[in-house]
């Protein structure tokens, strides 16, 4: 993902994958790797268009692979909870959402906002979860989680 230019470290070149990933540095991941197309804008009341991720941000909402929250917010500096990066890892790579009677983690309610986005990713191989058939969907996800379930959505 660092020879394509979809995944990059910080300034003292280290990709540190055990920090958490933000939704900002989620989406530009996202943006990277799937090229959305057209120009789109998305207004979020916390990101001017000054901001680093402004673009990709816009891009990702105008095509549906990502919302904000309620008031208007996209909390770019929050981090990409482990549910936030399956939809929008799901959304992105096209993959149909599934409604199953079942969910797809024990630890993961029927009716939760990211059961049907699991179900496809689980289906689809792209996931596979914790012992005990657990997801924690609630956890943040790191960069090294994000980077791998990336890969495998650009490699399917």
């Amino acid at each position: 993902l660092r020879k394509e230019g979809i995944v990059s470290g910080y300034s003292d070149d280290r990709f540190k994958p055990g920090e958490q990933v933000t939704r900002a540095e989620a989406v530009a991941m996202l943006v990277r790797a799937y090229r959305p197309s057209g120009s789109q804008s998305a207004a979020f009341s916390d990101v001017p268009g000054r901001h680093w991720a402004h673009g990709a941000i816009a891009a990702a909402a105008g095509n549906g692979w990502v919302s904000g929250y309620p008031g208007g917010k996209f909390l770019p500096d929050r981090p990409v909870s482990r549910a936030e990066m399956a939809a929008m890892l799901r959304a992105a790579a096209g993959l149909p959402v599934v409604q199953a009677a079942q969910p797809p983690f024990t630890d993961v309610e029927p009716g939760h906002w990211s059961a049907s986005s699991l179900t496809a990713l689980k289906r689809a191989g792209w996931i596979t979860g914790f012992p005990g058939d657990t997801f924690y969907p609630q956890r943040s996800a790191s960069r090294a989680e994000f980077a791998a379930l990336l890969h495998r959505t650009l490699d399917s």
